[in-house]
């Protein structure tokens, strides 16, 4: 009778840490989209901020405390942005621009942003790095596979349309692009879903079974094809990244890994080639005639005329330009947007970034994230997570170039998540709780 109580016992506790583990899965994937429900007064990420701020209130104070007080780099992080908060609202007040829209961001990023990260980084606190990663790489998977079926079923696009107010929607040739379970295609989801890629690259080369390593390729192609429904930045991230890595890999004396590169993508070939035949022939012509032309632009141009580039190339090289006046270079000017849109007429993050607050309130928005990035390299974890995280930063800091990711929401979101537990997580237990000896 003893045996079977405790039996019972030991029961009750490994299906509760299922449940938990499940249910900190759909709270991951509902804050990082942020989903905005038509019959809800805000969006999913400050829903799950609250409930999980209420949850470590309620049954976890003391620990989190300590957890904060242990963890003393995330303070002077906030505090960092506290400071380019107040140096925003100062330029904006000073020059009278009225345009609040880049503090009200920056406001977003002190309050539903950075706490709720801050009790998610204290719930994988012991469950470890590999853990966090793998469960966000499933995350951005199940996004992945809600993007194929909406660009597969009109019905499933219409149902989500009802109860998600679309936004941004592309008209004329891009109009193919679908949101998935979000409110938008953007470049932003399409970044988060080359992050997913690139968090399976990650696994793919640390995974020594082969069977094990091909699901992990799998894996990567469900977002990486994800993204050419939604945006080329997050192809180009991925393909930049995830190269770099296996250099690195290469360097190390990790070469097998191409071999089975070779054996997988000939598989995915004769697969995609069957499977490709039973795509109905509306969507297999709008593949055909728009979808991948778009998407392989860049490559389909280095064929025909031997230069890498694209029409957004083009574009982009002409919004890089600096302000003429002295005053605006050096501190802004208080405008980031206005009633029509980008008043500058470029979409680049650092060219936004000197025109509204200047060198100085753009040193104050990107020294915190490089004083995390420090902070990580010199935590006693794994090298090769170390690498791994250093080379998605600094494409990061590349891809910044096009778009303001370091001040939209959903992008400043996962990179500042993945930041946040590299620097807080245990680094000894991993997916099967064994020790990362990654690093030998």
């Amino acid at each position: 009778m003893l045996i079977l109580l405790v039996n019972m016992k030991i029961s009750y506790r490994t299906y509760k840490i299922k449940i938990g583990n499940i249910l900190l899965l759909i709270a991951l994937f509902f804050y990082l989209y942020g989903v905005g429900f038509s019959f809800l007064p805000l969006g999913t990420n400050k829903i799950i901020g609250m409930f999980l701020g209420l949850y470590i209130l309620i049954f976890n104070l003391k620990s989190f405390i300590y957890f904060i007080k242990k963890n003393n780099a995330l303070t002077y992080f906030f505090i960092m942005n506290i400071f380019l908060l107040i140096y925003t609202v100062n330029v904006t007040n000073y020059l009278v621009s009225n345009d609040y829209s880049l503090v009200y961001l920056f406001v977003i990023r002190v309050t539903v942003l950075f706490f709720p990260i801050l009790f998610i980084a204290y719930l994988y606190n012991k469950k470890g790095i590999d853990k966090f990663l793998f469960d966000l790489m499933i995350v951005i998977t199940i996004q992945s596979l809600l993007i194929y079926l909406s660009f597969f079923s009109l019905d499933f696009k219409l149902f989500v349309s009802t109860i998600l107010p679309q936004t941004g929607i592309m008209e004329g040739t891009r109009n193919f692009r679908v949101s998935g379970f979000t409110n938008t295609a953007s470049a932003s989801l399409s970044i988060v879903q080359g992050i997913g890629a690139y968090i399976a690259g990650y696994f793919l080369v640390k995974n020594k079974n082969t069977y094990i390593s091909f699901v992990f390729f799998i894996i990567i192609i469900l977002n990486i094809g994800a993204t050419i429904f939604i945006g080329r930045t997050g192809l180009v991230l991925f393909g930049l990244t995830f190269f770099t890595y296996l250099l690195y890999q290469t360097f190390k004396g990790n070469s097998n890994i191409y071999y089975k590169l070779v054996i997988f993508i000939s598989i995915l070939i004769f697969v995609l080639t069957q499977l490709y035949l039973l795509i109905p022939i509306e969507q297999k012509e709008l593949l055909e005639t728009r979808i991948f032309p778009w998407a392989l632009e860049l490559f389909i141009n280095m064929l025909n005329s031997g230069e890498a580039t694209t029409s957004s190339n083009e574009t982009l090289w002409k919004m890089l330009f600096l302000p003429q006046n002295i005053y605006t270079f050096v501190f802004g000017d208080g405008l980031y947007n206005v009633i029509n849109g980008n008043y500058m007429h470029t979409d680049s993050g650092y060219v936004r970034m000197i025109f509204a607050i200047g060198l100085v309130g753009t040193f104050l928005l990107y020294i915190p994230m490089l004083y995390i990035w420090k902070k990580i390299i010199f935590k006693t974890i794994s090298k090769n997570i170390i690498i791994w995280f250093s080379i998605l930063i600094m494409f990061y800091f590349l891809i910044e170039i096009k778009e303001p990711f370091f001040i939209k929401p959903r992008t400043y979101t996962i990179i500042f998540l993945i930041s946040a537990i590299l620097l807080t997580a245990n680094r000894n237990i991993g997916i099967n709780k064994t020790k990362d000896n990654s690093n030998e």
